[in-house]
């Protein structure tokens, strides 16, 4: 790592890229939670990809030396959006950041400790906390199971574990990956990029602290409005690395519920999800000559999809039940007021 001087414009160690797109909602919380971070050698490079909000006036309304303000002229979309900003970024490691989340104050100082530690790492993940839309602090993210770097080598081609608005990553390997600009990857550029990477031998450690808070209730993000499409398109680039780079197979319905689709949750699928999920962690610890971590890493992932799984199922099957005796109470009610009425007559 280069040697560097706080605040050095010239020089800074780190590029922090941040689309925006009418992001006038939320946008002034996510840029002071990155002005106000403990270390403070960075370029922040905030681009407007064509809003039509005030998103530019809230922007500029900051006079924070760091900040390259950068306004396309027409909309983009994210991904070349990126691209660009990749392009121009200047330190040494890249920043990611969302223009409606919330970056702790401690974050890029953690971060880079974890750089200083371990020379061979190429990607620096965080934990993150999920919070509504009036910046509620709720739960953890779905992910309790944080894989070493052995494990999600392997599990990285059936599952995401890498939050892509809190990465900090080596600029030169941003800079020779990209985001691929294609149909296929357009709402899942981040799970294609880091499958890439991981799978040519790049490095992700996970500061398992939430260092992250993650407006996951906005309706207009990403997430939200394209779920169906974004879901689609992550089962299909899973189910090509699986067979590419594991040669393992799930069958297409254990493989859309493995990705949170609740419309095939029934016993006999929960069944059949099991024994292939035993299957995968059996076929990756013959063929594999994995660590007693990695194994250990690879067998809770499994546990913990099977009980979520089986949370959804019991989550549906009180839903019925429910309904079920929704309809037999208006049933006996209407039999004792038609009793009632011909008693009356």
């Amino acid at each position: 790592m280069k040697t560097y001087k706080l605040n050095d414009l010239n020089n800074p160690l780190i590029s922090v890229l941040m689309p925006a797109y009418n992001a006038e909602k939320y946008i002034k919380e996510a840029i002071e939670s990155i002005l106000n971070q403990t270390f403070s050698n960075f370029e922040f490079i905030i681009i407007d990809d064509g809003s039509i909000d005030a998103t530019e006036e809230i922007i500029k309304s900051f006079k924070d030396s760091r900040i390259v303000y950068i306004k396309n002229e027409k909309n983009l979309g994210l991904i070349k959006t990126l691209n660009k900003g990749i392009s121009i970024a200047r330190g040494e490691f890249i920043a990611r950041m969302d223009s409606d989340d919330i970056s702790m104050p401690q974050r890029f100082e953690l971060q880079l400790d974890v750089f200083k530690k371990y020379k061979g790492v190429d990607i620096v993940n965080v934990a993150l906390k999920k919070m509504s839309e009036d910046g509620t602090k709720l739960s953890k993210y779905r992910h309790n199971i944080y894989p070493g770097f052995e494990a999600i080598h392997y599990l990285i081609n059936i599952d995401t574990f890498i939050v892509h608005p809190g990465v900090l990553v080596k600029a030169c390997l941003l800079k020779k990956y990209r985001y691929r600009d294609c149909e296929e990857c357009i709402y899942v550029e981040d799970t294609d990029l880091w499958m890439r990477m991981i799978n040519d031998g790049c490095i992700c450690y996970t500061i398992k602290t939430p260092l992250l808070l993650y407006r996951s209730a906005n309706l207009a993000g990403i997430s939200n409005t394209h779920s169906k499409i974004q879901r689609q398109r992550t089962i299909d680039l899973h189910s090509t690395c699986l067979s590419k780079n594991v040669h393992f197979h799930f069958s297409p319905i254990v493989l859309s519920l493995l990705h949170g689709d609740k419309d095939f949750i029934t016993l006999k699928n929960l069944y059949n999800t099991n024994k292939e999920l035993i299957r995968f962690c059996r076929y990756l610890r013959l063929k594999n000559n994995l660590s007693k971590d990695a194994v250990r890493d690879i067998n809770s992932w499994a546990l913990r999809k099977n009980i979520v799984l089986m949370y959804y199922f019991l989550q549906n099957f009180l839903v019925k039940i429910f309904i079920w005796l929704s309809r037999v109470n208006i049933f006996i009610n209407d039999g004792i007021r038609k009793n009632e009425k011909t008693s009356g007559v």
